[in-house]
């Protein structure tokens, strides 16, 4: 419990930059997928469908992050202890959310994998 207490700022700011990470990828995809007019109906509705998924997780995580580190506290400020605690308490539903997003992530690379054979 001790080192999940004292790594819960380091553990936070790579999930933080992971979400940002993944947010602008999928941003990418979908300003390429309205350009891209060679897609079928069906598979742009499924692609449009994988992006939506995606992006309720992400919300779903930033709930999470939002509830522990305020917006603007996310840049060097150190965590309270209270927030740290919310955190730990937190962790097995925010553990979810992420299987759920790198599920939702390979499907999407699957498809994409497809969508170039």
């Amino acid at each position: 419990m001790y080192k999940k207490y004292t790594g819960c700022e380091q553990y936070l700011q790579g999930l933080i930059s992971k979400i940002e990470t993944i947010s602008t990828a999928l941003e990418i995809m979908k300003d390429r997928m309205q350009s891209c007019e060679g897609m079928g109906d069906r598979a742009a509705e499924a692609l449009k469908s994988a992006l939506k998924s995606c992006d309720i997780v992400i919300s779903d995580i930033d709930v999470h992050i939002k509830r522990v580190i305020p917006k603007e506290d996310r840049q060097g400020e150190k965590l309270k202890a209270k927030d740290k605690i919310r955190h730990i308490f937190d962790e097995p539903m925010l553990n979810g959310f992420q299987k759920d997003l790198d599920s939702q992530i390979q499907a999407l690379q699957l498809f994409l994998t497809v969508l170039q054979l």
